[in-house]
């Protein structure tokens, strides 16, 4: 290993376990009995280590917002074909959350796969058990599930022959990324209920559940 790999590995396992602290802590106390210095000490660390690796505290919990995606990727994703739109946008709205396309994020070292799931399991029952917290990130949520639909509407613009309905550019992107978020909610739900926690059983997860909503359409619309 390279001394970069090696440099960028410790930094993946510090922030890692960070979150992992950050995430157990609030599980066990609620996350406003937690404080950055709880987090330290459970981590082993300092204040200043800690800021050098997430900004906030509920960034340690809760892992980075949901970013709007820049002009030069709506203008990639809008550059080529997809024989599979769908699919194509769940990858798109993994890029917004801070997944890479294998499904191993930032916040978690890729030699890590089962920690990805766990933080993405204690994240999920934190915000379903604090209000305020989920308020905010559905507020980003919204705003990177636009930046998508935009990119969307580029695609389809771009690409007129991949076009399904005859509705407006707009309706249908709109059409397509509810699909597929929908998709991703409930394929998310049943991983979180799943014996299996890895990464890959939540993207197979997330693919059946594409599937089994584009066959009920297809079947609704030739009953």
């Amino acid at each position: 290993m390279s001394s970069a790999s090696l440099r960028e590995h410790k930094r993946r396992a510090t922030k890692t376990a960070i979150q992992d602290c950050a995430t157990a802590l609030v599980m066990d106390k609620g996350i406003d009995a937690v404080t950055v210095d709880d987090i330290c000490a459970a981590a082993g660390i300092s204040r200043r280590t800690f800021f050098n690796y997430v900004d906030s505290k509920e960034s340690a919990i809760l892992g980075d917002a949901p970013r709007e995606l820049t002009d030069e990727e709506i203008e990639s994703f809008a550059g080529q074909i997809h024989p599979d739109l769908p699919r194509a946008v769940v990858r798109l709205i993994g890029m917004t959350a801070g997944f890479t396309s294998d499904g191993a994020g930032d916040d978690c070292p890729v030699d890590c796969p089962a920690q990805v799931a766990i933080l993405l399991r204690r994240r999920k029952i934190i915000m379903q058990s604090s209000p305020a917290i989920f308020a905010q990130r559905f507020s980003a949520k919204f705003q990177s599930m636009t930046s998508v639909t935009r990119a969307v509407s580029a695609y389809l613009g771009a690409w007129p022959d991949q076009r399904l309905l005859a509705d407006t550019v707009e309706q249908e992107a709109q059409a397509v990324v509810f699909l597929t978020g929908s998709a991703i909610q409930m394929g998310v739900h049943d991983w979180m209920k799943a014996a299996d926690c890895s990464p890959q059983s939540l993207a197979d997860s997330i693919t059946a559940a594409l599937d089994r909503l584009r066959t009920l359409s297809e079947r609704s619309a030739t009953a």
